[in-house]
C-alpha cells in the first residue's frame, strides 16, 4: 500500500476540478487542496502521477505528493472533527 499526501494549488477552474475528480478516485479530501490517497500498487502511483501532470499547467500550477510510511500515518494528529464538504459552486443572476 502507497499512501500519498497530495496538495495543489490550481489557477483554472477546470482543470482543478480535473484534479479533484482524478484524486478522489483513491482517497479522501481531508481540506480544500489536499487530499490523503491510498494506492494499492506502485503502478497506479505511477499512472496517478502521469494524469495529474497531464492536467495541470506547468507554469500556472503546482502539486505537490508526499508518500507517506506507515510511522507517518500512526504518528499523524488531527485536531477537530469538521469534515470537509463537497460544495457545488453556484451564481446568483
Amino acid at each position: 500500500m502507497y499512501t500519498l499526501l497530495v496538495c495543489y494549488d490550481i489557477v483554472g477552474d477546470d482543470r482543478r476540478d480535473e484534479v479533484s475528480a482524478v484524486l478522489s478516485v483513491h482517497g479522501a479530501h481531508v481540506q480544500l487542496s489536499t487530499f490523503e490517497c491510498a494506492l494499492r500498487t506502485k503502478r497506479e502511483v505511477t499512472a496517478a502521477r502521469a494524469a495529474l501532470k497531464r492536467i495541470i499547467d506547468q507554469d500556472e500550477d503546482q502539486v505537490r505528493i508526499y508518500q507517506l510510511g506507515n510511522a507517518a500515518m500512526d504518528s499523524r494528529v488531527i485536531f477537530g472533527r469538521r469534515r470537509l464538504e463537497e460544495r457545488a459552486d453556484f451564481y446568483i443572476v
